[in-house]
């Protein structure tokens, strides 16, 4: 079967995923509960859906030949370059569009329960533009390794080129993200917290990608990126604890551990793709799921010593206040389920409280 015919039975699938999602969203919301709840609910359904979105074109790109079309399409790529170009296309063609598919379906319900400035067209805007830029990014890399020798400069080269794409990550979410400066009544609200070596950073509200996040491994690029919304939602004390909470992920290199942790899985992986070792490829995969479990384990280690880092800067009981507030909002959520506890970045927020309200934990 022909790429294009794949990509389209793709499509197909894409608005089966978006029909029977939108339905299903109506039903929740349709439903007498309180809006937490339900918000809780759609939250949940969107997880589902990107899970079974992924499954399923995964297991489809193997029927219909969409990954067999681009091992064919790509043939005189580099060994150590061919699976992550043609992984990288079977998400773009064939995943992305059912990912899509779900969260424009939901995305009116999540705007009506949520009271989110959250257009259909803004979620598809959202998924496209990150469509045009994995393609491009896969371009710019294909383009450059190619000219690297087969072997250990590949490998390092291949090393070289993801480091550059994380170096520079905050510069493509601060035009991604539309992100803008602060004013200056927004800087003094959070000055007292702030380090002289970390740059602040105000989030469209449109864009939910959490209401604050740390980002950034070099001197000079490391940021702290907060929703429009925080400066609005939480008191003065409540604002400088989350904005400490982020600083302190900076401070204490957890950025920079994280991407580390994953490297212990990227390294061997491109030395067994470009030496030919699948013995060496099926153990990365075979431990990828435990792996997983603790590498999310570690990252909820770190933000409970954020956490710590901030009740001494403003107080526990400011962070505390500030939890409550965007759990209260629903700018936060409780992990329910095992899957969800063990896959979470972020502890349970009642544990994160009972932790602040413990002097032992301070």
């Amino acid at each position: 079967m022909s790429l294009v015919v794949a990509v389209l039975v793709h499509l197909l699938v894409a608005v089966g995923w978006y029909v029977v999602f939108q339905s299903v969203a109506a039903r929740l919301t349709a439903r007498p509960a309180r809006e937490p709840l339900t918000a809780a609910r759609l939250r949940h359904l969107r997880r589902v859906g990107y899970a079974t979105a992924i499954g399923t074109n995964l297991l489809l790109a193997q029927v219909v030949g969409t990954a067999a079309s681009l091992q064919l399409l790509f043939d005189e790529l580099p060994l150590v370059l061919r699976p992550v170009v043609v992984g990288a296309g079977v998400f773009v063609f064939g995943i992305l569009p059912s990912i899509a598919a779900v969260a424009v379906a939901v995305a009116p319900f999540r705007e009506r329960v949520r009271h989110l400035a959250l257009s259909a067209w803004f979620v598809l805007w959202w998924f496209v533009t990150r469509a045009v830029a994995t393609t491009a990014a896969i371009a710019a890399i294909v383009t450059l390794v190619r000219i690297v020798p087969h072997g250990w400069p590949r490998v390092v080269g291949s090393l070289g080129v993801v480091l550059a794409s994380i170096s520079l990550s905050p510069v493509v979410l601060r035009v991604g993200l539309r992100t803008r400066a602060p004013t200056p009544a927004e800087r003094e609200r959070v000055a007292d917290v702030l380090s002289p070596s970390v740059r602040l950073r105000v989030v469209d509200p449109r864009t939910r990608v959490g209401c604050a996040f740390a980002a950034g491994v070099v001197p000079g690029l490391r940021y702290v990126f907060v929703t429009e919304t925080l400066f609005d939602l939480l008191a003065d004390d409540e604002l400088s604890a989350v904005v400490a909470h982020e600083v302190a992920h900076h401070r204490r290199g957890h950025v920079v551990a994280r991407f580390g942790l994953a490297a212990v899985v990227v390294v061997p992986l491109l030395v067994g793709v470009e030496f030919g070792y699948p013995g060496l490829v099926r153990i990365v995969g075979i431990g990828l799921v435990p792996y997983a479990a603790v590498w999310f384990k570690l990252i909820r280690r770190t933000e409970f010593v954020a956490d710590r880092d901030a009740a001494r800067a403003v107080g526990p009981d400011a962070m505390a206040r500030a939890l409550e507030t965007l759990l209260e909002r629903r700018l936060i959520f409780e992990p329910t389920g095992t899957t969800s506890r063990l896959l979470d970045v972020h502890p349970a927020v009642s544990t994160r409280i009972d932790r602040l309200e413990s002097p032992a934990d301070i």
